[in-house]
């Protein structure tokens, strides 16, 4: 039996987020934040194709705030924590559509879970962190499950 291997190395995942984050130029000010949210916010959405890869994009609250302004109006002064976490399924979609053009075959990009997303926690998962704003966005990518194959 052996691991598959990720389809991504670094490199690559540090060229697509960073262009993906670059490209939403994300202007900060001071955002408020809910009272009650949690310090950061992170969203995990699956990329399925040959193998199902997991994605996790994780930023301060304050990012996520400012996410949310710009996606869902320039108005927004305080965002409800729905504005919040649907800000963070956006931003692992459009992280995801920046990685999938890198993947060899067909791939699909699934739905975000934004509500209790969980951390990826694989020895096998490739990280990197971009700044975003005044924050850090940390993207963390790995296999959903490791493939073995009869030898």
């Amino acid at each position: 039996m052996h691991k598959t291997e990720l389809p991504l190395t670094i490199d690559d995942l540090e060229v697509a987020t960073t262009e993906v984050l670059t490209a939403l130029g994300v202007p900060f000010d001071d955002f408020a934040v809910p009272p009650g949210s949690p310090t950061s916010l992170l969203a995990r959405v699956s990329i399925h194709g040959e193998n199902t890869i997991d994605l996790t994009v994780e930023v301060p609250a304050a990012v996520a705030a400012q996410v949310a302004a710009m996606f869902f109006g320039a108005e927004i002064e305080s965002p409800t924590a729905t504005d919040l976490s649907d800000a963070m399924g956006e931003l692992a979609n459009i992280t995801a559509g920046a990685i999938k053009p890198m993947l060899d075959g067909h791939w699909r990009i699934g739905i975000p879970d934004r509500v209790d997303a969980r951390r990826i926690s694989d020895a096998d998962a490739i990280q990197c962190q971009v700044p975003i704003g005044r924050g850090i966005a940390t993207i963390a990518v790995a296999l959903a499950a490791t493939v073995a194959t009869m030898t």
